[in-house]
């Protein structure tokens, strides 16, 4: 399972990510691919598979993707 996560913020990166792997430890599932991107751009050049993606919706990338 590919999980992504994209914040500008790394700490919030770093505390999903660990959260995420205790969870899916818990649950025995060993095939976890956690990756992180501290931008949108990143997020958006990756052209693997994504099962699953956590992101910021209040991230300044976002904000100037929106004209904000």
């Amino acid at each position: 399972m590919r999980i992504l996560i994209c914040d500008d913020d790394p700490s919030i990166t770093q505390s999903l990510s660990q959260i995420i792997k205790t969870y899916f430890n818990k649950k025995k599932v060993n095939n976890l691919d956690i990756v992180t991107f501290n931008d949108g751009d990143s997020l958006l050049s990756d052209k693997s598979q994504k099962d699953i993606i956590f992101l910021d919706i209040e991230a300044r990338f976002l904000l100037h993707l929106l004209g904000k």
